[in-house]
C-alpha cells in the first residue's frame, strides 16, 4: 500500500484547486521557468530556517505555539 505524505493544507483548498487548474493550461517552458523559480525558492527558505536556527533560544522553556493555517 502507497504510504502517504502529511500535507500542510487541504488538497481540496479552492486555492489549491485553482493552481492546479493553472499548472495543467501552461507549456513546458513556463512549467520549467517555475521550477527553476522554486529550486531558488527553496534555497531561501532554507536559507532562513538555518537563520532563524541560529538565534533560536536552546531548549525554550515557553515554547511559541503557532498554526500557520496554511
Amino acid at each position: 500500500m502507497k504510504k502517504y505524505r502529511k500535507m500542510l493544507s487541504d488538497i481540496n483548498a479552492p486555492y489549491l484547486q485553482s493552481l492546479m487548474k493553472l499548472i495543467e493550461t501552461q507549456s513546458k517552458t513556463t512549467l520549467a521557468n517555475w521550477n527553476a523559480l522554486l529550486v531558488i525558492a527553496a534555497e531561501e527558505c532554507a536559507a532562513m530556517e538555518a537563520a532563524l536556527q541560529a538565534v533560536a533560544v536552546e531548549n525554550e522553556p515557553n515554547p511559541a505555539k503557532i498554526n500557520w493555517n496554511c
